[in-house]
């Protein structure tokens, strides 16, 4: 007996992880089992009712655990609503690490909703719920509207640049949803951040290094701004960013070296890390050609402010006189 309900429950435990979920058990003695075996097993329990094998689970990156929580929760309580930074990152969504805790619960009105570790309760207003991704969320123009009002500036600037392509939406329809929010807390920084947002942006850290751009003063870069290759006539590459002066001369390039661009299909192509990277330094030597310098950072270095001033100073992008007008 103790042979076979191991065999079931290590059965359960790989198909949990290979749907990227926490296991929810089926009843309360499948849960006492499981119990039983967390230190033999070396199983965690990252909310209540959920296991996942610990070394699984240390292999996950915030935004793979927010989503293999949110996948057994989902099971567990089918009732409940993920809602604002949770739904974005079930809608795939590229939010910054620091959001994904704690999870953002939507209830119903009158609903006990008792303490729990990791989760946010907030009043259901009557969005729409959907399954996406597994996960019973918000429908995703109302989960970037309650995102926008709650999140900084930045991560604001963020979501109106993936709101597109996630959403199928244009930004109109975004800028609609939040008129109809007058008032509401954080709105002011909402539109504020829409008004800046640009769908060209391809990564999150794009977005982040060219919001931080924007509330350090600097001028706001062109995106996705081309070159031709010198060596094959009618083939080019891009780069993030752009700066022109008032003659409209390009004076510098930019790169944000994010964790994307070498692991995102959609970026590489299916190569490997060593062709993309060689890749990567074929281009920008064949860019170099056209005497316009490249200023490269990371994600990391955006978010160090006295690196990303000298940095920017360095390579000469001016500050817009009396900065950009923003709400924070």
């Amino acid at each position: 007996m103790g042979a076979r309900v191991d065999a079931e429950l290590r059965q359960r435990l790989d198909a949990a992880e290979a749907a990227g979920a926490c296991l929810a058990p089926f009843d309360a003695a499948e849960r006492k089992a499981l119990l039983r075996r967390m230190r033999a097993w070396r199983l965690v329990s990252p909310d209540a009712g959920l296991f996942i094998r610990a070394d699984t689970w240390l292999s996950l990156d915030p935004i793979e655990r927010a989503l293999a929580r949110m996948r057994g929760l989902t099971e567990l309580h089918p009732a409940w609503t993920f809602c604002g930074p949770s739904a974005l990152i079930a809608h795939g969504f590229p939010i910054s690490w620091e959001w994904t805790v704690p999870l953002h619960v939507a209830r119903k009105p009158g609903y006990h909703c008792e303490y729990r570790r990791g989760i946010d309760w907030h009043c259901l207003r009557g969005e729409e719920s959907e399954i996406v991704a597994g996960i019973r969320a918000c429908d995703v123009v109302n989960a970037c509207a309650d995102a926008m009002c709650s999140l900084p500036f930045r991560e604001g600037i963020l979501v109106g640049d993936h709101f597109p392509r996630q959403s199928g939406h244009e930004l109109g329809r975004l800028a609609a949803e939040l008129e109809v929010r007058r008032g509401a807390r954080g709105i002011r920084r909402a539109r504020s951040a829409l008004s800046f947002a640009n769908p060209l942006s391809e990564s999150g850290g794009e977005s982040i290094g060219r919001a931080i751009m924007i509330e350090e003063g600097y001028q706001i870069p062109e995106l996705q701004v081309w070159a031709d290759d010198p060596l094959r006539p009618g083939h080019g590459f891009r780069s993030d960013y752009g700066w022109f002066d008032a003659n409209g001369i390009l004076f510098a390039r930019g790169e944000c070296d994010g964790k994307e661009k070498y692991t995102n299909e959609e970026m590489t192509g299916g190569r490997c890390l060593d062709e993309v990277q060689m890749a990567e330094r074929r281009r920008e030597s064949r860019i170099s050609v056209y005497g316009v310098p490249m200023l490269r950072f990371s994600p990391a270095e955006a978010r160090d402010l006295p690196y990303f001033r000298r940095l920017l100073d360095l390579y000469g992008i001016p500050k817009v006189p009396g900065g950009h007008r923003i709400v924070r």
